[in-house]
């Protein structure tokens, strides 16, 4: 794991140098995530806009935390499942590490995770469409919301423990089928 978290972070140095480094939250996002969460819109950028800084892990945390609180919906869980299933599979078994690290970037409307390309050795990009994680996001609302019926004291944290991480990629396993098709009216 170590070798992973000193590419990602030697990356980071290298990406805060690009002249056209453009880290916030944009409207785009803040609307989509919004929409999915049932907050005003305003609301989101605000969380969004706390940590703009790239090496500071709370930016991303916090935004996760926030949504977590609202509504449920655990974020990091969301956007790791969904570059799983984008980015090659020789980079897969990376993206757990990165979601522990919380590289995550919000840049021209669309959400960046620095993966390690094991086939080069390297970091890279890998990126999610808004629209995309605010329908996972809705997947994953009504799962919490079904499973709430039998466990209403359940919790979904943002641990870091292998078990937290086991029951997130099995809780949307059974939604990853229906995922990618247009299921709301």
């Amino acid at each position: 794991m170590a070798p992973l978290m000193t590419g990602v972070h030697e990356f980071c140095q290298e990406f805060r140098q690009m002249p056209d480094r453009l880290i916030a939250g944009s409207s785009v996002v803040g609307e989509a995530l919004a929409t999915c969460l049932n907050v005003p819109a305003h609301t989101m950028e605000q969380v969004m806009a706390l940590e703009s800084s790239l090496s500071d892990p709370a930016y991303y945390r916090q935004l996760s935390d926030f949504c977590l609180q609202v509504a449920g919906v655990d974020l990091r869980a969301i956007v790791r499942n969904l570059l799983s299933r984008l980015i090659s599979p020789a980079m897969t078994e990376d993206i757990h590490c990165i979601g522990k690290c919380r590289k995550f970037v919000f840049r021209n409307s669309m959400i960046y995770c620095f993966v390690l390309d094991q086939v080069h050795k390297r970091p890279a990009f890998s990126a999610v469409e808004p629209k995309a994680v605010a329908k996972e996001a809705r997947l994953w609302f009504r799962l919490r919301r079904a499973q709430k019926k039998d466990k209403p004291q359940e919790v979904v944290t943002l641990g870091l423990g292998p078990e937290e991480e086991n029951w997130e990629e099995e809780s949307l396993s059974s939604e990853e089928g229906e995922g990618t098709g247009e299921q709301d009216a």
